[in-house]
């Protein structure tokens, strides 16, 4: 099926309309209409520098969890689940450590897709074995367990992830936990931790958005600071009639080129010539 208007999209998410908030419009056309008021920026500077941070800060985590796991799953646990646990998280943590050094000495010029998928998994990574530990490690009674806690409100201030992206992770991360807590532990109610995940998964979104922002706006100074700077560094070394070098532009061009003939014993020339201009056109006098 092609879709092509926010129409047929409307009528995917939402195709009978019952979901309303007051005024009449449905939870899917405000999420609709907020997500296109949001200025992601697109440019291919901001995305690679996103990329860039997120990858050092994916280096460093999943190198300090795989031998934090590791080490819980050879010295520490005693159960065979528990050990299968760690030893998976460690394993991802080792594939996620490898790749994230790769690009750590190979930043990639553009970023594509899968570069984009590459900075999203570890955030559906981290909530997936979250989930596990939720199902099989503990009993979380009336309270959400703190490894979930400790993941949604990490990956908001460790990583920089765009309002969608960090939407789609958090919706993500309660789906997870309303589908396991009541299949592996029916004897809780839903009722119980049902206002605890969606408030830490909301709480955890707005905080992820106001880093991200911070880092867009942070990112767009630093670029308009270097703007800056180019300009001011042409307009001190170059006439602002004619463009050419400065007297101090060139005193330092000399300098440097008698200290590298003097240090190397070479030779080197300069030539003065007048400036050249354009004859003036002859004029009439009587004009």
């Amino acid at each position: 099926m092609l879709i092509n208007t926010k129409k047929d999209i409307l009528s995917i998410i939402n195709p009978t309309g019952i979901f309303k908030i007051p005024g009449g419009i449905t939870m899917s056309q405000t999420l609709i209409n907020f997500f296109s008021k949001i200025n992601i920026p697109d440019k291919n500077e901001v995305k690679l520098q996103k990329f860039v941070e997120n990858n050092f800060r994916m280096l460093l985590i999943s190198s300090f969890l795989f031998v934090q796991q590791s080490v819980y799953a050879l010295f520490v646990a005693a159960d065979t689940m528990v050990k299968h646990i760690y030893l998976v998280t460690a394993l991802s943590m080792f594939i996620f450590s490898i790749i994230s050094l790769y690009f750590y000495h190979n930043s990639p010029d553009h970023i594509s897709k899968l570069h984009k998928l590459y900075e999203f998994s570890i955030g559906l990574s981290g909530l997936t074995i979250a989930g596990f530990r939720i199902a099989f490690l503990q009993n979380p009674g009336f309270r959400l367990p703190t490894v979930y806690i400790a993941v949604i409100y990490g990956l908001a201030v460790i990583f920089y992830y765009s309002y969608l992206e960090s939407f789609l992770l958090y919706l993500y991360g309660a789906i997870i936990v309303l589908i396991i807590l009541p299949y592996y532990h029916p004897s809780i109610s839903i009722t119980n931790f049902l206002a605890d995940t969606i408030s830490n998964n909301i709480f955890a979104w707005i905080a992820s958005m106001i880093i991200y922002n911070k880092f867009v706006k942070e990112f767009r100074n630093k670029k308009i600071i270097e703007e800056k700077n180019k300009k001011l560094k042409i307009l001190s070394d170059r006439d602002p009639l004619t463009g050419i070098y400065n007297r101090r532009k060139i005193e330092k061009i000399l300098n440097n080129v008698h200290g590298e003939a003097k240090r190397y014993k070479k030779c080197f020339s300069i030539i003065l010539a007048p400036t050249l201009t354009a004859p003036m056109a002859a004029t009439d006098p009587n004009e």
